[in-house]
């Protein structure tokens, strides 16, 4: 992992620079290591646009490719709710409702905020 790392830093640093391959790791470190929401999430939803269920919500914004596989990352657990208090919600198959600050974690690197 650490020759991963170095090997990405100095790529990074080698097209940007020596700062921005510091931002990106403490990124990767932050969100897919100590699996943190990050600060810029691109995908958006407000509380009056919810559908009925997660899969519809996730198949819509394009989270997913269908709603199929919205239940199958269900079943194996790869989808998770991050309230605003911080605390997680990980095996409701229906997860409602969503309120505004909560964060939906698709995988590691797909995330949607309730506005």
């Amino acid at each position: 992992m650490l020759l991963k790392k170095r090997l990405a830093r100095e790529l990074v640093a080698e097209f940007h620079d020596a700062r921005a391959a510091a931002d990106a790791e403490a990124g990767f470190e932050r969100v897919i290591q100590r699996r943190e929401v990050p600060e810029d999430i691109s995908v958006e939803v407000s509380e009056q646009e919810m559908p009925a269920s997660i899969t519809q919500l996730l198949a819509r914004k394009g989270l997913v490719k269908s709603r199929s596989e919205a239940r199958r990352l269900l079943a194996q657990l790869a989808i998770e709710v991050v309230h605003a208090d911080g605390s997680k919600l990980i095996n409701d198959d229906d997860m409602k409702p969503l309120r505004a600050g909560d964060v939906v974690r698709v995988g590691k690197h797909r995330f949607l905020k309730v506005v």
